[in-house]
């Protein structure tokens, strides 16, 4: 197998494979053909195209794809290889491969069409439902041929042919890449008019003078409403230094979904809309015939570290179009606007990051593009978070939970099971939480900040952190949402469920990011003890577990709750935590009638279970170790708060 694209080149020239000796590779390999395959090469012999004509037969949905392949030809530097695939659920119908081709979706709409006729005419068949990945290729294919009995849609995900075209990509680049990308060794591979990429060059320059990655953060989600309507997200790289330029989303969503993973392939790989990003390379870093061409062009750069190049992810036929550079010219224009603007207005206070006030953002004059801030329900900032008046330290709280309002009687809970109740903490604008719900969110949201601060402070790389913090925050949610549990009263039965349960079936930060779970905890807890006084001894013992943490989070068969493999997998973590940890029967406890179903009989039966940990570790803490003379002690205990809670009369009677 070939090295990666981006490795340093075998033959020792200090260059990348991809910038070197990768093209004449490909070349003698084949990969660069002009021209598509015969019937001879496609089929091989009578038998296998009998077969494929079978199938073509057989699947009445065909998929028709143009895949851009990542690699380039010496002998035609303005060549943007791109191949044209017809597949059936089991079969490629047809294959081409074009050198040149626009990201106008007439100009791929027609070279399907093109391919489409290959392969009806190589198999006899006829489909009956043609598909293809964007909407407005699916229009132009309508528009362009005259096949009223051949059905055309625009579907996601396109399987028949993108499991085929992935693995013809991953031959041609030597490794997996996945959505495909464009960026060729030329501007004029584009297809795009002179004097919009003039435009953009200008542009471009203009905002690597403002240098916008000094105000934003790489974390810094924005939201791009187009003057047509459509709703966009961006992001701006260059405030770690290493890498600048911007992206910007056909989907915001997918663009926080790269936020929320460690490793960005893992978001991308299963990305629907398209991915427009212009980065601003050094000269040496470009391929010569582009250097060659710019040279010749005269086109305006703001720096010699400042040579702007475009790639393009899931656009029709990995293309760029004149509107989808038109959007990248605007965001480029209108971001540094944005700033300027905020520059001279007020700021959040403690903060270096600009935001958009209250008004739904801020409209660019000349375009009329809007931008505001979308909010990252994990994001954390670098800097001081400023705290409510009162002591600075909280400590422990043991046996803390925040109880449901009582006005609540229909709460569904038929089995007496504090854990299937969710404290309503989701939404922070809900009306009628009560005043220790608000205080326990805004504790665990300054925590994560001032955690993430502190990480920042000891001089760790911004991945790094970002991972901490994202681990920190999942760990929080889960204390607040699904215990019910403000930080000072987490215990250790809090944190053995959330490791060996919880988490496992629910980490959504990607599994390079949950594994370093056990490292980010460990650090919050020792933060907890310096700066909120909350000591947490037993959780040490839990964390140094290591490989039964890890074997839990690699062995979670995924599924319902309610999947047999699941249910079989989790029960081994709660008889586990039974035994350890003692604790009471409580959906057999028939001497006491609970108020079941009302929000009262779930605050009392939450107030047992998390007062009877804290009786058993003042029980061991004083000495006490036979497990039975426990389990008597704790009984004795729970029929004293049962008289306590007023659910049974001194005399031993159930109140009524």
């Amino acid at each position: 197998m070939p090295p990666s694209r981006n490795a340093p080149c075998p033959c020792g020239s200090g260059k990348k494979y991809k910038r070197c000796c990768r093209p004449g590779d490909l070349a003698r390999e084949g990969r660069g053909r002009t021209r598509p395959p015969d019937a001879a090469s496609l089929y091989g012999h009578p038998g296998k195209a009998a077969r494929l004509r079978e199938s073509a037969q057989r699947d009445r949905t065909w998929e028709l794809g143009a895949i851009p392949l990542p690699s380039a030809i010496d002998s035609e530097p303005n060549a943007r290889p791109v191949a044209l695939m017809v597949a059936t659920r089991d079969a490629v119908l047809a294959l081409d491969v074009v050198l040149h081709l626009s990201g106008e979706p007439e100009e791929v709409a027609a070279a399907l069409s093109g391919v489409l006729d290959e392969a009806m005419e190589l198999t006899q068949a006829r489909p009956g439902t043609v598909a293809v990945h964007h909407p407005e290729v699916a229009q132009a294919l309508v528009s362009l041929r005259s096949d009223p009995e051949i059905s055309v849609q625009a579907i996601w995900p396109m399987d028949r042919v993108y499991e085929p075209a992935r693995s013809l990509t991953a031959d041609v680049a030597g490794v997996d890449l996945w959505p495909p990308m464009s960026s060729p060794q030329t501007w004029t591979a584009w297809g795009l008019p002179e004097q919009d990429v003039r435009e953009f060059f200008e542009v471009a320059a203009a905002c690597f003078r403002t240098r916008p990655w000094e105000e934003l953060t790489d974390g810094d989600a924005l939201g791009l409403g187009f003057p047509d309507g459509s709703e966009w997200g961006a992001s701006v790289m260059g405030n770690a230094g290493e890498v600048f330029g911007l992206s910007i989303y056909e989907e915001s969503s997918e663009l926080l979904d790269v936020f929320s993973v460690l490793d960005p392939a893992e978001a991308f790989s299963n990305m629907q809309g398209r991915v427009l990003t212009v980065m601003f390379e050094e000269a040496r870093e470009l391929p010569r015939p582009m250097r060659r061409e710019l040279a010749r062009k005269g086109w305006e750069v703001a720096d010699p570290a400042a040579y702007p190049v475009i790639t393009a992810i899931n656009t029709p036929g990995g293309g760029m179009s004149r509107e989808d550079l038109g959007r990248l010219t605007r965001a480029l224009e209108a971001i540094p606007a944005w700033i300027a603007h905020l520059r001279t207005g007020e700021r959040r206070p403690g903060t270096r990051v600009p935001h958009a006030g209250g008004d739904g953002g801020w409209r660019h004059p000349a375009s009329g593009l809007r931008i505001e801030r979308l909010e990252d329900p994990f994001s954390f900032a670098h800097y001081p978070t400023p705290r409510p008046a009162g002591p600075r330290g909280s400590g422990a709280r043991p046996g803390a939970f925040l109880p449901l309002p009582e006005g609540l009687d229909d709460v569904q809970n038929p089995d007496g099971d504090p854990d299937a109740v969710e404290v309503p903490l989701d939404d922070p604008e809900s009306e009628g939480l009560p005043e220790a719900v608000v205080a326990a969110r805004t504790q665990a949201l300054l925590l994560m900040q001032d955690f993430a601060t502190e990480l920042d402070w000891e001089g760790l790389s911004y991945d790094t952190v970002r991972a901490h913090a994202l681990n920190v925050g999942t760990f929080l949610r889960f204390l607040l949402v699904v215990e019910g549990v403000p930080v000072g009263g987490v215990d250790e039965r809090d944190l053995r469920q959330f490791l060996h349960d919880w988490h496992p079936r629910n980490h959504a930060e990607g599994l390079t990011v949950a594994r370093r779970m056990p490292v980010s905890l460990s650090r919050f807890f020792g933060y907890l003890s310096r700066q909120e006084d909350l000591h947490l001894p037993w959780a040490e013992a839990v964390l140094e577990d290591r490989e039964y943490i890890r074997w839990r989070l690699d062995s979670c068969p995924g599924g319902d709750e309610d999947d047999p493999a699941v249910m079989d997998w989790r029960a081994e973590v709660f008889g586990e935590l039974d035994r350890r940890l003692l604790l009471p029967d409580l959906q057999g406890l028939g001497s006491c009638e609970f108020p079941w179903g009302t929000a009262r009989g779930v605050n009392l039966l939450r107030e047992l279970q998390r007062s009877w940990i804290v009786w058993r570790d003042e029980l061991i803490e004083g000495g006490m170790e036979d497990p039975a003379e426990l389990e008597e002690s704790l009984l004795d205990r729970q029929w004293a708060w049962e008289v306590e809670s007023g659910l049974r009369t001194p005399e031993g009677h159930v109140s009524p």
